[in-house]
Protein backbone atom coordinates (compact mmCIF):
# COMPACT_ATOMS: atom_id res chain seq x y z
CA UNK A 1 0.00 0.00 0.00
CA UNK A 2 1.14 3.67 -0.32
CA UNK A 3 2.47 5.99 2.91
CA UNK A 4 -0.43 8.71 3.31
CA UNK A 5 1.26 11.38 1.72
CA UNK A 6 0.40 9.61 -1.34
CA UNK A 7 -3.23 9.94 -1.05
CA UNK A 8 -2.97 14.00 -0.43
CA UNK A 9 -1.64 13.90 -4.40
CA UNK A 10 -4.35 15.22 -6.67
CA UNK A 11 -6.38 12.25 -8.21
CA UNK A 12 -4.05 13.20 -11.82
CA UNK A 13 -0.89 13.03 -9.70
CA UNK A 14 -1.62 9.76 -8.31
CA UNK A 15 -2.52 8.39 -11.73
CA UNK A 16 0.83 10.21 -13.48
CA UNK A 17 3.25 8.06 -10.75
CA UNK A 18 0.65 4.35 -11.40
CA UNK A 19 1.04 5.03 -15.58
CA UNK A 20 5.06 6.11 -15.54
CA UNK A 21 5.80 3.54 -12.95
CA UNK A 22 3.69 1.08 -15.22
CA UNK A 23 5.36 2.01 -17.92
CA UNK A 24 8.84 1.96 -16.47
CA UNK A 25 8.78 -1.49 -15.20
CA UNK A 26 7.25 -2.91 -18.35
CA UNK A 27 10.27 -1.75 -20.39
CA UNK A 28 12.76 -2.81 -18.19
CA UNK A 29 11.39 -5.53 -15.71
CA UNK A 30 11.67 -5.14 -12.01
CA UNK A 31 15.06 -5.19 -11.92
CA UNK A 32 16.27 -2.62 -14.19
CA UNK A 33 13.91 -0.60 -13.79
CA UNK A 34 14.82 3.01 -12.17
CA UNK A 35 13.17 5.10 -10.23
CA UNK A 36 15.17 7.85 -11.47
CA UNK A 37 13.30 8.04 -14.58
CA UNK A 38 10.01 7.26 -13.08
CA UNK A 39 10.83 10.51 -10.96
CA UNK A 40 12.46 12.68 -14.01
CA UNK A 41 9.11 11.36 -16.40
CA UNK A 42 6.62 12.15 -13.30
CA UNK A 43 7.83 15.57 -12.27
CA UNK A 44 8.68 14.95 -8.15
CA UNK A 45 11.44 14.42 -6.37
CA UNK A 46 12.97 11.17 -5.89
CA UNK A 47 12.56 11.71 -1.57
CA UNK A 48 9.21 12.63 -2.87
CA UNK A 49 8.83 8.91 -4.35
CA UNK A 50 9.91 7.82 -1.64
CA UNK A 51 7.70 9.03 1.07
CA UNK A 52 4.88 7.70 -1.25
CA UNK A 53 6.18 4.22 -1.32
CA UNK A 54 8.95 3.12 1.15
CA UNK A 55 10.80 1.04 -1.50
CA UNK A 56 10.70 -0.31 -4.81
CA UNK A 57 9.47 -2.94 -4.43
CA UNK A 58 6.13 -1.44 -2.77
CA UNK A 59 6.05 0.50 -5.87
CA UNK A 60 5.89 -2.55 -8.16
CA UNK A 61 3.70 -4.69 -5.69
CA UNK A 62 1.42 -1.45 -6.20
CA UNK A 63 1.21 -1.00 -9.46
CA UNK A 64 0.19 -4.48 -10.07
CA UNK A 65 -2.41 -4.56 -7.36
CA UNK A 66 -4.03 -1.37 -8.98
CA UNK A 67 -3.45 -2.46 -12.81
CA UNK A 68 -5.65 -5.91 -11.38
CA UNK A 69 -8.08 -4.11 -9.66
CA UNK A 70 -9.15 -2.67 -12.09
CA UNK A 71 -9.12 -5.36 -14.67
CA UNK A 72 -11.78 -6.58 -12.14
CA UNK A 73 -13.67 -3.64 -12.57
CA UNK A 74 -13.60 -3.70 -15.36
CA UNK A 75 -14.91 -7.40 -16.14
CA UNK A 76 -18.59 -8.49 -16.95
CA UNK A 77 -19.07 -11.43 -15.10
CA UNK A 78 -22.40 -12.96 -15.96
CA UNK A 79 -24.00 -14.48 -12.91
CA UNK A 80 -26.53 -16.11 -14.83
CA UNK A 81 -26.69 -18.22 -17.98
CA UNK A 82 -25.35 -20.64 -19.99
CA UNK A 83 -21.65 -21.46 -19.01
CA UNK A 84 -19.99 -21.00 -22.24
CA UNK A 85 -22.06 -17.76 -22.90
CA UNK A 86 -20.47 -16.54 -19.85
CA UNK A 87 -17.49 -17.18 -20.12
CA UNK A 88 -17.23 -15.45 -23.57
CA UNK A 89 -18.99 -11.90 -22.22
CA UNK A 90 -15.87 -12.67 -19.54
CA UNK A 91 -13.42 -12.68 -21.86
CA UNK A 92 -14.13 -10.68 -24.38
CA UNK A 93 -14.31 -7.56 -21.52
CA UNK A 94 -11.35 -8.70 -20.06
CA UNK A 95 -9.64 -8.38 -24.04
CA UNK A 96 -11.08 -5.22 -24.49
CA UNK A 97 -9.36 -4.04 -21.31
CA UNK A 98 -6.07 -5.00 -22.13
CA UNK A 99 -6.44 -2.94 -25.71
CA UNK A 100 -7.06 -0.36 -23.86
CA UNK A 101 -4.45 -0.95 -21.61
CA UNK A 102 -1.53 -2.44 -22.97
CA UNK A 103 0.91 -1.91 -20.79
CA UNK A 104 -0.87 -3.76 -18.25
CA UNK A 105 -0.99 -6.66 -20.38
CA UNK A 106 2.50 -6.50 -21.42
CA UNK A 107 3.66 -6.24 -17.62
CA UNK A 108 1.26 -9.45 -16.79
CA UNK A 109 2.97 -11.25 -19.72
CA UNK A 110 5.99 -10.21 -18.52
CA UNK A 111 5.39 -11.64 -14.70
CA UNK A 112 3.75 -15.08 -15.35
CA UNK A 113 6.76 -15.51 -18.13
CA UNK A 114 8.81 -15.43 -14.90
CA UNK A 115 7.66 -17.32 -11.92
CA UNK A 116 11.10 -18.04 -10.40
CA UNK A 117 11.09 -14.29 -9.68
CA UNK A 118 10.68 -13.81 -6.23
CA UNK A 119 9.35 -10.14 -6.46
CA UNK A 120 7.04 -11.83 -8.79
CA UNK A 121 6.07 -15.00 -6.92
CA UNK A 122 3.76 -12.91 -4.28
CA UNK A 123 2.20 -11.37 -7.87
CA UNK A 124 1.38 -14.17 -9.12
CA UNK A 125 -0.02 -15.95 -6.16
CA UNK A 126 -1.88 -12.70 -5.78
CA UNK A 127 -3.42 -13.10 -9.37
CA UNK A 128 -4.09 -16.88 -9.26
CA UNK A 129 -6.44 -15.79 -6.54
CA UNK A 130 -8.43 -13.34 -8.29
CA UNK A 131 -8.13 -15.68 -11.17
CA UNK A 132 -9.42 -18.74 -8.77
CA UNK A 133 -12.47 -16.23 -7.99
CA UNK A 134 -13.19 -15.57 -11.01
CA UNK A 135 -13.67 -19.51 -12.10
CA UNK A 136 -15.48 -19.84 -9.19
CA UNK A 137 -18.17 -17.02 -10.25
CA UNK A 138 -18.52 -18.56 -13.59
CA UNK A 139 -18.93 -22.38 -11.90
CA UNK A 140 -20.69 -21.06 -9.23
CA UNK A 141 -24.04 -21.54 -10.90
CA UNK A 142 -23.31 -25.35 -12.00
CA UNK A 143 -25.55 -27.94 -11.20
CA UNK A 144 -25.04 -30.95 -9.07
CA UNK A 145 -23.72 -31.71 -5.55
CA UNK A 146 -20.53 -32.64 -5.51
CA UNK A 147 -17.71 -32.92 -2.85
CA UNK A 148 -15.33 -30.12 -2.04
CA UNK A 149 -12.26 -32.10 -3.41
CA UNK A 150 -14.43 -33.02 -6.40
CA UNK A 151 -15.16 -29.16 -7.12
CA UNK A 152 -11.51 -28.52 -6.83
CA UNK A 153 -10.41 -30.98 -8.91
CA UNK A 154 -13.22 -29.47 -11.72
CA UNK A 155 -12.05 -25.89 -10.92
CA UNK A 156 -8.18 -26.80 -11.42
CA UNK A 157 -8.63 -28.68 -14.88
CA UNK A 158 -11.22 -26.02 -16.26
CA UNK A 159 -8.39 -23.63 -15.23
CA UNK A 160 -5.66 -24.58 -17.19
CA UNK A 161 -7.92 -25.26 -20.27
CA UNK A 162 -9.16 -21.65 -20.04
CA UNK A 163 -6.34 -20.31 -19.15
CA UNK A 164 -4.34 -21.84 -22.08
CA UNK A 165 -6.90 -20.89 -24.17
CA UNK A 166 -7.06 -17.04 -23.01
CA UNK A 167 -3.26 -16.90 -23.43
CA UNK A 168 -3.48 -17.72 -27.33
CA UNK A 169 -7.06 -15.78 -28.07
CA UNK A 170 -5.56 -12.64 -25.98
CA UNK A 171 -2.01 -12.73 -27.48
CA UNK A 172 -3.55 -12.44 -30.95
CA UNK A 173 -6.19 -9.83 -29.95
CA UNK A 174 -3.60 -7.63 -28.19
CA UNK A 175 -1.18 -8.23 -30.66
CA UNK A 176 -2.78 -7.95 -33.75
CA UNK A 177 -5.62 -5.71 -32.99
CA UNK A 178 -8.24 -7.90 -33.53
CA UNK A 179 -12.34 -7.08 -33.49
CA UNK A 180 -14.75 -7.78 -31.32
CA UNK A 181 -16.64 -9.93 -33.91
CA UNK A 182 -13.70 -12.16 -35.22
CA UNK A 183 -12.56 -12.28 -31.41
CA UNK A 184 -16.52 -13.65 -31.28
CA UNK A 185 -16.19 -16.69 -33.46
CA UNK A 186 -12.56 -17.37 -32.51
CA UNK A 187 -13.90 -18.14 -29.14
CA UNK A 188 -17.36 -19.49 -30.23
CA UNK A 189 -14.55 -22.36 -32.31
CA UNK A 190 -13.00 -23.05 -29.23
CA UNK A 191 -16.11 -23.61 -27.30
CA UNK A 192 -17.70 -25.65 -29.81
CA UNK A 193 -14.82 -28.52 -28.93
CA UNK A 194 -14.86 -28.13 -25.58
CA UNK A 195 -18.88 -28.19 -24.82
CA UNK A 196 -18.94 -31.90 -25.01
CA UNK A 197 -16.35 -31.94 -22.36
CA UNK A 198 -18.64 -29.85 -20.14
CA UNK A 199 -21.79 -32.11 -20.93
CA UNK A 200 -20.62 -35.10 -21.07
CA UNK A 201 -21.20 -38.02 -18.01
CA UNK A 202 -19.45 -36.78 -14.55
CA UNK A 203 -19.00 -33.25 -15.03
CA UNK A 204 -21.99 -31.90 -13.72
CA UNK A 205 -23.96 -31.27 -16.95
CA UNK A 206 -23.93 -27.92 -18.78
CA UNK A 207 -26.20 -24.88 -16.86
Amino acid sequence: MPEQPYFKLTTEKQWLIYTESLREFKDYGYDAASTNRIVKRTGISKGSLFKYFKTKEDLFIFVCEKSARMLLDHLNIQPEGAFFERVKKTLLSEIAFYKKYPDVYQLFRQITGNPGHPVYQNVIRFYQDISDNILQDLFGSLPGNRQETDQKKRLDIWSWILEGMKKDVLHHAVSHNLDATRLSRELDDYFLILKPLLEAKGTGGAP
